[in-house]
């Protein structure tokens, strides 16, 4: 009877071992070379923002200079169950003052 092909003996553990940490040095000493270019990158990125960030800014303040006519009350959005659960703690620790 014919071999299938592609059917091999499955590797002893220990060249899976051995394969896995080459494999994982290899992957630690790319990152560690790789990471100087993300750092220098990372601070050109950071210093081409700057001028954008300073418009941002001047626009942010523009706009909170401006009256707005049409504003609304804040509004309490807190789900009832956690405002029961706050006003029971408050009245608890009224009525059962700790000593500290």
């Amino acid at each position: 009877m014919q071999k299938l092909i592609g059917h091999t003996k499955p590797r002893p553990k220990w060249v899976k071992a051995i394969v896995t940490i080459i494999i994982g040095a290899i992957a630690t000493i790319w990152a560690i070379a790789l990471l100087p270019f993300l750092l220098l990158a990372s601070l050109i990125v950071a210093i081409c923002l700057i001028p954008v960030v300073r418009q941002l800014r001047r626009e942010m303040e523009m706009t909170d200079s401006i009256p707005k006519g049409n504003i609304r009350p804040t509004v309490d959005v807190t789900p009832w169950h956690q405002r029961i659960i706050k006003v029971w703690t408050e009245s608890h620790d009224i009525l059962f003052k700790k000593k500290k």
